[in-house]
């Protein structure tokens, strides 16, 4: 083969690779979590307008009573309820639906969940008798007035796409819908966490979005949406210090979680009349 040959046929292989890599690199982007940019003024409109059509607005703080008629589903950030003893009850409430673990054979409450493809099928640390059961048991033994759902951190904040985040919460939520018709739905957002925060990929960016999927699906199924965010976050959208719990950075402390109680409380799902 000529010294021209030669070099023509390496450019060809050199132009394929370099084609081949493109392509990969395209294809894996599609994957990665979207996030929002700061400076995308339409990026922020659609967010405001998403919250605000389905936001629960404020109302005279309708006391523990209310609380009371509360079942409260989610991960880490709720088992903190149980955790600080702020629900009536302390750590007696059984009002704190979070995962069962078994250890040495005994079913225990694992203290968090994740948002995941496998929602209605993982177990629940049922506290009224100790029983590991799947969210449609759950809730067909105790027919909830009210279900605030608060996931979406673990997991959805890290990686999920927007499909697959909203696949996993309409599994959720169809499951509530079937297994206890008359229970209410409310969606909480995810919490924001601090500056402090171990985990790279909880910005305060990524979870504005992830809160405007909850938003979405607020929308979508006709259910209420709670703000906690906005009274949780600094001008910056971290977790305020004064909230932090002083761990990693993801969890409140006992002060925050009474103004999670608080928001909720000053902010009730009123039935029409």
């Amino acid at each position: 083969m000529k010294p021209k040959q030669i070099f023509s046929v390496a450019h060809f292989l050199f132009g394929g690779i370099l084609f081949l890599i493109l392509l990969l690199l395209c294809s894996t982007a599609r994957f990665l979590p979207k996030r929002l940019n700061p400076n995308d003024t339409r990026s922020k409109m659609a967010a405001s307008e998403s919250i605000s059509s389905v936001l629960l607005d404020p109302t005279e703080d309708l006391g523990d009573e209310y609380i009371q008629k509360i079942t409260f589903l989610g991960e880490s950030t709720t088992y903190g309820l149980w955790h600080y003893g702020v629900l009536r009850g302390g750590k007696t409430s059984e009002q704190v639906w979070t995962g069962a673990t078994v250890q040495n054979g005994k079913v225990c409450c694992a203290g968090t969940l994740s948002l995941s493809p496998s929602i209605t099928s993982t177990k629940l640390f049922y506290p009224a008798t100790g029983e590991a059961l799947t969210l449609s048991e759950a809730l067909q033994r105790k027919k909830p007035e009210i279900l605030v759902i608060t996931l979406g951190l673990n997991n959805g904040a890290s990686y999920y796409t927007e499909d697959m985040f909203k696949q996993c919460y309409r599994m959720l939520i169809q499951s509530v819908k079937s297994s206890s018709p008359e229970t209410v739905i409310l969606v909480q957002s995810i919490f924001p966490v601090a500056k402090s925060c171990m985990i790279g990929a909880y910005t305060p960016e990524r979870i504005r979005l992830c809160n405007t999927w909850l938003c979405d699906l607020a929308l979508e199924y006709d259910l209420g949406y709670l703000d906690t965010a906005s009274a949780l976050s600094d001008a910056e959208g971290y977790l305020k210090p004064e909230y932090d719990n002083g761990g990693d950075g993801i969890h409140l402390n006992r002060e925050g979680l009474l103004e999670v109680l608080r928001y909720i409380r000053t902010h009730g799902y009123l039935e029409e009349a």
